[in-house]
């Protein structure tokens, strides 16, 4: 019987934490993009605590030789948010699939390339990948100079992230 109970008490735990997952992934996908930075940068820090490598060069790579695993910023949503397994390499490029076959497509793929502008500083480009081009038209050219994202000191780039979402949670973005 104890042994029925574990085994129950297992299926409930697990059926809940995929719950919570597609709820996350929900989330991600109707966020606005204040939220959407807010997420990244939550999902960058577990990647780096569980020994993810940051590189902006690309969505999620893994060295074949060493087992390391590297991911940008939205990569680091591809690897927690998503539960993307570490073995996605950059020849897939910004259209990429999965190898089990799910694909990244509508709102979390445009999320996934705002994330990649706001990296680089051009708010007014990642808005556009998010939003209808007319409602974000006063933004076009909103550029604002992003530090590189250093392993050694990763506060400057978490910080200047939150300054950059709260900027847009001001105006409702």
């Amino acid at each position: 019987m104890s042994n029925l109970k574990d085994r129950l008490k297992l299926t409930i735990k697990s059926r809940l934490a995929e719950t919570s997952l597609m709820l996350k992934q929900e989330e991600f996908s109707t966020a606005k993009l204040s939220r959407v930075i807010e997420i990244a940068l939550s999902d960058m820090k577990l990647s780096i605590k569980r020994g993810v490598s940051i590189d902006m060069g690309g969505w999620v790579e893994k060295n074949r030789v060493s087992g390391d695993c590297f991911a940008c910023f939205a990569g680091c949503v591809m690897l927690e948010t998503f539960s993307v397994e570490k073995d996605l390499t950059q020849e897939y490029g910004p259209n990429f699939c999965l190898k089990e076959g799910m694909k990244f497509i509508g709102e979390s793929m445009l999320r996934f390339h705002s994330l990649d502008q706001i990296r680089q500083g051009n708010i007014g480009q990642a808005l556009r990948e998010m939003y209808n081009h007319e409602q974000v038209s006063e933004y076009k050219g909103w550029f604002r100079s992003v530090p590189k994202f250093d392993e050694n000191n990763p506060e400057i780039f978490f910080n200047d992230m939150h300054s950059i979402a709260s900027l847009l949670r001001e105006k409702g973005l």
